[in-house]
């Protein structure tokens, strides 16, 4: 097994699609996801409930992370494991562009409640070596909402 990071977010303001993590594995290390987690901490109760669509895509190595967002500190499972060779992103605004992206999965998150989605080991997400993977916010809600979450990925090599 590979070396285990996660990556946070902590607190987002979001009111717009946007990437809410980007992966782009290093030139050397694939990556694959285990899981991920998100809620919201800003509108509760029936009459603020939504459905959002949440869109893991796949991008070929041409694929430029998008901005607007910021670059978290990975936070390494274990103390002793080395810096990671993937860069990350969080609530990129701008999403990525260029290369042919590819949904892979959608998913359907209740805004009312918190939102998990773990891999069993053969379905994990794979991001080889230079490519690049979105989960994207596709339909944000009708306000702005204060969102927080993890990403829960594996750096192999």
């Amino acid at each position: 097994m590979g070396r285990v990071y996660r990556i946070p977010m902590n607190q987002v303001a979001v009111s717009l699609s946007q990437d809410l993590w980007s992966i782009k594995a290093g030139p050397l290390k694939p990556v694959r996801i285990h899981g991920f987690m998100i809620a919201q901490s800003t509108d509760f109760g029936d009459a603020q409930e939504e459905g959002w669509v949440l869109l893991l895509k796949r991008n070929n190595s041409s694929a430029t992370q998008g901005s607007g967002g910021t670059t978290p500190t990975s936070a390494a499972q274990m103390t002793s494991d080395t810096a990671v060779g993937f860069t990350a992103h969080i609530n990129d605004t701008t999403k990525a562009t260029g290369g042919a992206a590819v949904v892979e999965e959608p998913h359907v998150w209740n805004n009312r409640m918190p939102y998990s989605y773990f891999y069993p080991p053969e379905l994990r997400p794979y991001i080889a070596p230079g490519e690049l993977k979105t989960l994207e916010l596709a339909s944000p809600g009708a306000d702005a909402m204060t969102m927080s979450g993890c990403m829960y990925v594996e750096e192999e090599g």
